[in-house]
């Protein structure tokens, strides 16, 4: 009888082992599924993500623009299909086809059928009804979290004083305020950012120390490592930025 112990006592031990490796591995990844479309992609810290691999696909949809001033706004509106059920656009998805504006990206969902867009350089045109390509911007890998990298200051705004990110910041949730005096830099500003594939898609940039006043959005030509910022007033118009403005954003690597 208590060799029979023994020996269950010996398996289960040799069980425990063999799913110890499993544990650590499920605890250390994050598997991304869908809340009403968008696609919770990071972690933060040293946590490890992965996705299923999402092919490009197509659809029928139409992009309008809402201009003020200088700024455009795009919106995706999704055609759909009789007999079909709309397909969701990922957040992050590229999208091309028609005269859809280069580096067009999904940055947000407002229902099943319309999504916030934006393109790489801050101007988007519209497009008529016509079929487009969503290329998903996930990754079936599993990939270390690397960019806990904090993005630094490289030039604009305000220059005198410190103009530095605080203590803590991530390219997914960063806090940057601007230098002091007068803002010779101009209208834009420029941070750089650990490298990412091809460039880097910034949003929910908010000017907290000004925030009806001055409005910032991602401009520049796409860079894996420069994020250029310009600052806009109510009216449109691109304008200097505040000394001593706390901006706060968050950026994905693409």
């Amino acid at each position: 009888m208590q060799k029979e112990l023994d020996t269950m006592k010996k398996l289960f031990l040799a069980f425990l082992l063999a799913l110890l490796p499993q544990l650590a591995f499920a605890q250390a990844q994050y598997f991304t599924t869908t809340q009403n479309g968008q696609w919770p992609m990071f972690i933060n810290g040293d946590a490890l993500y992965a996705g299923p691999a999402i092919p490009a696909f197509t659809f029928t949809g139409i992009i309008t623009v809402n201009t003020n001033g200088s700024v455009t706004t795009g919106l995706l509106t999704v055609v759909p299909t009789a007999g079909t059920t709309p397909p969701i656009v990922p957040i992050g998805s590229l999208l091309t086809g028609g005269t859809v504006t280069a580096g067009t990206t999904v940055v947000g969902q407002i229902d099943n059928l319309h999504y916030r867009v934006i393109a790489t350089g801050g101007t988007i045109a519209a497009s008529a009804s016509a079929t487009l390509t969503a290329t998903p911007k996930m990754t079936p890998n599993i990939q270390d979290i690397v960019q806990k990298t904090a993005p630094t200051y490289a030039s604009g705004g305000c220059t005198a004083g410190s103009p530095a990110f605080a203590s803590g910041s991530t390219p997914f949730s960063w806090s940057y305020t601007n230098g002091s005096g007068t803002c010779t830099g101009g209208n834009t500003v420029t941070f750089t950012f650990p490298a990412a594939p091809t460039s880097w898609m910034c949003y929910n940039l908010v000017d907290t120390s000004n925030p009806t006043t001055d409005f910032y959005v991602s401009t520049g030509s796409a860079s894996t490592t420069a994020v250029v910022l310009t600052d806009y007033s109510s009216a449109g118009s691109a304008q200097n930025t505040k000394a001593n403005a706390v901006i706060t954003g968050q950026c994905v690597g693409r």
